[in-house]
């Protein structure tokens, strides 16, 4: 059930099944200090992928201190309906992402494109306490560099999907120089920042 409460400064605060999201007090001040704590993982990326939509004041933060992309993983759907009805400016509606299952999530384009780039993670605490389960399938999915995760990564990129399904075949290491001489660099630009994702990630 989700209920908003008044913080003492006077903002809505979402509470779900009995938990706030946010301080009931000051929300503001405590999403800057969440949001403080976490910019050196965020300074650099093009997009940064939240886990947990809260009542948005985190995102408020991360968009004064950053110039990149949002996206947004949320776990219930009753709260995204809520909070984006309550306030539809604070962050585009196909930027919040409410799925089920990690396989759901992947036929996202938004968050393929976020993944094709350099992104970042933040998590909200709040949020995680709640649905740990399923954020911690989530950020298993964001993070995972298994040849079986990259395929479905690049489920939507012929090319690179063909590359890999040769890789697990022939049970062969990564080569990362093999990369170049298998595809063809020449393609779209988002083509192109997948294959580097990819190629940056094997290196690392």
């Amino acid at each position: 059930m989700i209920l908003f409460k008044q913080s003492r400064t006077g903002f809505q605060v979402p509470e779900l099944d009995g938990i706030a999201l946010h301080s009931l007090v000051d929300p503001v001040k405590e999403a800057i200090q969440m949001v403080d704590a976490a910019m050196p993982r965020l300074m650099g990326a093009r997009t940064v992928i939240v886990l947990g939509l809260g009542g948005g004041f985190h995102l408020d933060e991360i968009k004064r201190q950053i110039t990149g992309n949002i996206v947004v993983i949320e776990a219930r759907q009753e709260l995204a309906d809520e909070v984006l009805a309550k306030d539809p400016r604070r962050i585009d509606k196909d930027h919040v992402l409410v799925a089920p299952s990690t396989e759901d999530l992947l036929e996202s384009s938004v968050l393929l494109e976020a993944m094709a780039q350099k992104f970042a993670i933040f998590k909200h605490a709040p949020s995680i306490r709640i649905a740990s389960s399923y954020y911690s399938k989530i950020n298993s999915l964001l993070t995972d560099r298994r040849i079986e995760f990259l395929k479905k990564m690049t489920l939507h990129n012929p090319r690179l999907y063909s590359f890999f399904e040769r890789v697990e075949k022939s049970n062969s290491q990564f080569d990362v120089r093999a990369i170049s001489k298998t595809i063809d660099l020449e393609g779209t630009e988002g083509d192109t920042e997948l294959i580097v994702q990819v190629m940056r990630e094997l290196i690392v």
